[in-house]
């Protein structure tokens, strides 16, 4: 779809007048790596991605454990099922999330998009701890819904702030680099899943949780499970709401952007007229 419908106009690259060798291409890396790492747009949206995705990925470890331990007594058929359901529903909600995302961002802007979807997100954590409820376990599933808009629309609107970001780049740096900033992007998720793998079992561990007692777990462990699957996402997510507040690529931003560079590139186009939106 992006080969055929992308609206991106080429200009012809400049020439290469020799082969560069080993020493020099890895400079170029890493001055490249460098200027990336202090381009404070970019850095803003590393840092909210973390903290949206990786903070559910560390604290939906912790659901399975508090379905079958708190939830229904140490049944882990009943708690299988509960999370199948759970996560079933999760699932359709963001296919759901995913276009009603786009759609909103095309009106409001971006950075609005993202604030409402992680605010939405917020009031799914915080419903999980009312469904957290051994004489109502299935209330749990009122808080999937929400849950989804974080993770549903955070790629969707995080990469096209990315794109956002790399006119925002070339602007200042005068060089078109999407494949450094993806692939740094891209690199920090990875690193973020692999902490989060194992601030789990940290977290676990710290817990008290003992798989031996099984039924009998103490009661400050299956708080603390609790607090985990729920308090961690609200904390991240509260904070990455902090940081996009302070991302100052606004829609009418970025259209500004996009028109210098048509302009610096002698390619002004007609789309590139700015569309609104309050700083």
């Amino acid at each position: 779809m992006p080969a055929i419908f992308c609206r991106e106009r080429h200009v012809a690259p400049p020439k290469v007048s020799a082969i560069k060798g080993v020493a020099a291409s890895t400079i170029d890396f890493l001055r490249g790596f460098v200027t990336t790492l202090i381009c404070i747009p970019f850095l803003k949206i590393c840092a909210a991605t973390l903290l949206v995705f990786n903070g559910y990925q560390l604290a939906v470890s912790f659901s399975i454990y508090v379905m079958i331990y708190y939830l229904f007594n140490g049944n882990d058929v009943q708690g299988g099922k509960l999370l199948g359901w759970f996560g079933t529903l999760t699932a359709a909600a963001t296919l759901a999330v995913i276009p009603l995302t786009g759609w909103i961002a095309t009106r409001i802007g971006k950075r609005r998009t993202s604030l409402i979807t992680i605010s939405l997100s917020l009031v799914g954590y915080a419903l999980k701890w009312v469904g957290y409820n051994p004489d109502h376990p299935y209330w749990l599933l009122f808080a999937a819904p929400f849950v989804a808009f974080g993770t549903g629309s955070l790629f969707t609107l995080m990469g096209a702030m990315i794109a956002d970001v790399c006119d925002h780049d070339e602007l200042n740096t005068h060089e078109r680099r999407e494949g450094v900033l993806g692939a740094i992007y891209w690199w920090t998720v990875e690193i973020g899943m692999a902490f989060a793998g194992l601030l789990t079992g940290i977290m676990l561990n710290a817990s008290g949780f003992d798989v031996e007692l099984k039924a009998a777990q103490p009661e400050a462990t299956l708080f603390l499970l609790r607090l985990f699957d729920v308090g961690v996402p609200l904390a991240t997510s509260a904070l990455a709401i902090l940081i996009m507040m302070t991302y100052k690529i606004t829609e009418q931003k970025a259209y500004e952007i996009r028109a210098e560079l048509e302009r610096r590139r002698g390619k002004l186009g007609a789309d590139t007229t700015p569309q609104s939106e309050a700083p």
